[in-house]
């Protein structure tokens, strides 16, 4: 081996290789380093996080249901072994409330992450500015007294709890919504979570373990249901604004209807005979809604349904980030939507999926007039001051049918709790336009569904109820559904 040639070449390619490394350590320190210090894996990260006082989160009359007190419990972990000084300028999250709230606060922890308000607004509750690195040595010893914004939701935590007692032990979901601004009222489901039972590990294991309950899916705002005959009332009023139909329109039913190469079939085996439009939402006949969405047409009714916004996902927890924790609504379109499609999609089976948020924002657009408002979840944001940072509203709206076939279509499911309908005796003396429904489901017993806006005459509230594998909308989410609007309409 020549010395005098191979030193050269080995100097060049440790020059070359050093070069490699100084353009790492530059693109991570330099190009990425804000990311990396912020990222929810760094454990620096969360000590500078936990070291701001959090900011609280309150339901819309000021009651706590997020906020940070000083932790004092003893380290349990080698990697959360800070020394007493730095350990004593550290936070964590408390939540009065429990499991009330849980997938709409969510949680917010430095071994598990976030979810819920905790992370769609975790730029608020802990500003990016309160975590920057301490400025000299002795900010690091003695951080100064930072604190995060106030979130301030539209939810009632009265009527959270009304809605919880009421569904009780049964897996499912109660969305109630302001009919005239789209603002969220109350967010319950089951089964819940202890948000403060994330930082125990054996208690995390055991949540995300539960592959049976899923305890930990936001059924609310993220499951998603075939609607069932809920659905009903959206092809009748479509069915109205185009002109196709009128509450009094007839359409025979013998218990079944052979539509190519498909057959409906009526829950009522015998049939209803002739039945008008009217008496088939008040008695929820699958063939006359099924007829309805026929001669309406596949382009027509695909327009009215995505003019709700089913396929979008719904800026719930603006002005967050979190749009991704809440999915979209599932429709055929186009060429998946032939006849047969369209003629089950009209009584609210085929491929139709929704979560229950979707369902009470339908509610609020047929009571608002036609007009559909985005549901929303913050009412406010304050700053430390008590400066108002940002302001929830309903915005600009979109018109999914007119006034007039909202208002004939509500007056139809006032029908529902007539004698006769599929509610009737239910609504106890209140003025109510609702719908039952009983979804198909194949991996058990059907969904139980109810839609009810109220009052009927002059409606402020929408609500959405669905208790999953429970049968009958009247048996057991009707209940539920007039026992929340009672007390919302009380408020």
């Amino acid at each position: 081996m020549n010395l005098h040639e191979t030193a050269p070449r080995l100097l060049r390619l440790f020059i070359a290789g050093f070069a490699l490394v100084l353009v790492q350590v530059g693109y991570w320190t330099l190009y990425r380093g804000a990311e990396m210090a912020n990222h929810q894996r760094n454990p620096r990260y969360w000590t500078r996080v936990r070291s701001v006082e959090r900011g609280r989160i309150l339901d819309s009359h000021g009651q706590t249901l997020a906020e940070s007190v000083l932790d004092t419990e003893p380290a349990k972990k080698a990697d959360d072994d800070l020394p007493s000084a730095l350990r004593r300028h550290l936070f964590r999250r408390r939540y009065p409330q429990g499991d009330l709230l849980s997938h709409v606060v969510g949680y917010s922890d430095w071994r598990q992450g976030q979810s819920g308000v905790e992370s769609a607004l975790s730029s608020y509750l802990t500003p990016p500015q309160a975590l920057a690195m301490p400025r000299s040595f002795w900010e690091l010893l003695s951080p100064p007294p930072r604190r995060g914004d106030d979130v301030v939701l539209t939810l009632d935590a009265s009527l959270q709890k009304t809605a919880a007692l009421a569904l009780g032990n049964r897996a499912g979901a109660v969305v109630a919504v302001d009919v005239q601004t789209g603002a969220v009222l109350c967010m319950a489901d089951y089964p819940r979570f202890d948000p403060s039972s994330v930082s125990d590990g054996k208690a995390w294991a055991k949540l995300i373990g539960n592959k049976e309950d899923y305890p930990l899916l936001p059924r609310a705002y993220a499951g998603l249901y075939p609607p069932g005959s809920t659905f009903k009332v959206l092809t009748a009023a479509a069915a109205l604004q185009a002109g196709t139909a009128t509450p009094q329109s007839t359409y025979q039913c013998d218990g079944t209807d052979k539509l190519g190469h498909s057959t409906v079939k009526c829950d009522k085996r015998s049939g209803h005979g002739q039945i008008t439009l009217e008496r088939g939402i008040a008695q929820s006949c699958n063939i006359a809604l099924a007829r309805v969405a026929l001669d309406l047409g596949a382009s027509a009714w695909e327009q009215t349904v995505l003019a709700t916004g089913i396929t979008q996902r719904p800026a719930l927890f603006r002005p967050g980030t979190g749009t991704a924790l809440v999915p979209p609504g599932k429709v055929p379109t186009g060429a998946a939507l032939d006849g047969p499609q369209l003629a089950a999609c009209g009584y609210g089976q085929g491929a139709l999926a929704v979560t229950p948020l979707y369902l009470a924002g339908m509610g609020q657009m047929l009571g608002n007039g036609g007009l559909r408002h985005e549901p929303y979840l913050v009412d406010r944001i304050t700053g430390s001051d008590g400066s108002v940072l940002y302001k929830g509203a309903p915005d600009a709206g979109n018109l999914v049918v007119s006034a007039s076939a909202a208002r004939a279509t509500l007056a139809m499911m006032a029908k529902v709790f007539e004698s006769g309908g599929t509610a009737a005796g239910l609504s106890r003396g209140m003025d109510l336009a609702g719908k039952t429904g009983s979804a198909q489901n194949p991996h058990g017993q059907a969904h139980s569904w109810f839609l009810a806006v109220g009052p009927a005459r002059n409606p402020r509230v929408a609500v959405a109820v669905v208790v999953e594998n429970a049968g009958w909308g009247r048996v057991a989410a009707g209940p539920v559904a007039v026992q929340v609007m009672r007390a919302a309409l009380g408020r």
